[in-house]
């Protein structure tokens, strides 16, 4: 029956209900009736609930744009393969990073459905502990650091996997499934070379269309607005390619699509790149009951399905001049 999404209408009618919330109830909306294949209705609710965040989040592609070339910087002449941090990690880390919503928690899923692998979730660890030692205090990140002084970067890395201890797990390797961690993919390879780096990628207008569709906490603040997420797309994509040219064989990049038209194939070649015999518990991933804490949750749960391609072209055709934005 209709009970929940009337009780939603009239609260969004409510002068009194904070704004906050009025956004939540905007992208709750918009999810139920794109449940029930009334995509206008849909696509209404979404883009008041964009608009609305948007005004609060307040955005600055700028800010961005200068973090990114300072990473750039900071790494465009370090020598990877002269690096004198030991690297005491007994236990083998495998990052999951890409734009939101490339299919990493599903990934996760997958590989954490493995008798070797436990799954640790989106952690924010690592942007904390990169935050606080390499960041001034105005949260702008340092344009010059000293790499030779091996004292800060062991820290890091001793003061991360001392966290993971948490976890209490005595299986060999661990996964770490915060998307945005591609930004610092230099200080992995300097901090923890024998990790694994999973890029999960996906064809463009469906990643800015299911980012557009959900409501993120304040570190996705770029997700609001088309215009914002094409921009942070380029500049995710500009620095994967700066990696890959300054880290070669470093980065696995695992293809969405590939993954749901020929799964057993795409999960067999990750386990060879993870140096990891195969399992076949792995092909049924919607069985794997450990939590699961990002939007993903529902689609991680089922079996590897194909009706999230695509899924914008169901949308009123307004809607098209906007996601066209992620291909120019």
């Amino acid at each position: 029956d209709r009970s929940h999404i009337d009780s939603m209408e009239e609260k969004l009618k409510d002068e009194s209900i904070d704004k906050n919330l009025k956004i939540e109830l905007y992208f709750a909306l918009g999810k139920a009736y794109d449940d029930l294949s009334d995509f206008n209705k849909s696509f209404i609710n979404y883009d008041e609930g964009n608009k609305s965040k948007e005004k609060i989040a307040k955005y600055n592609i700028e800010e961005d744009k200068k973090l990114f070339e300072n990473i750039k910087s900071l790494f465009s002449e370090f020598n990877f393969e002269n690096n004198e941090i030991l690297d005491s990690n007994h236990k083998k880390i495998i990052f999951i990073v890409g734009m939101p919503r490339t299919g990493t928690s599903l990934i996760e899923q997958v590989l954490s459905s493995h008798k070797e692998i436990y799954g640790g979730g989106e952690l924010r660890d690592l942007n904390l502990l990169i935050s606080k030692n390499f960041f001034d205090s105005d949260n702008k990140m340092l344009e010059k650091i000293n790499f030779k002084n091996s004292e800060i970067l062991n820290e890091l890395r001793d003061n991360y996997l001392n966290n993971l201890d948490r976890f209490e797990t005595k299986k060999k390797y661990i996964t770490d499934k915060d998307p945005l961690n591609f930004r610092w993919l230099g200080f992995i390879k300097i901090a923890f070379p024998n990790s694994k780096i999973i890029n999960c990628v996906r064809e463009d207008m469906d990643i800015g269309f299911s980012i557009w569709k959900n409501y993120f906490g304040p570190y996705m603040n770029f997700a609001y607005n088309f215009k914002d997420i094409s921009n942070y797309y380029k500049l995710y994509k500009n620095l994967m390619n700066f990696w890959k040219k300054r880290i070669p064989n470093f980065i696995y990049d695992l293809n969405y699509e590939n993954l749901i038209l020929d799964k057993k194939k795409e999960i067999k070649n990750l386990l060879e790149y993870c140096e990891l015999e195969w399992d076949e518990n792995c092909l049924n991933s919607q069985k794997n009951t450990r939590a699961i804490s990002t939007q993903s949750i529902v689609q991680a749960r089922k079996p590897i399905y194909n009706t999230s391609l695509n899924a914008w072209k169901k949308y009123p055709e307004k809607i098209l001049p906007s996601i066209n934005m992620m291909k120019k």
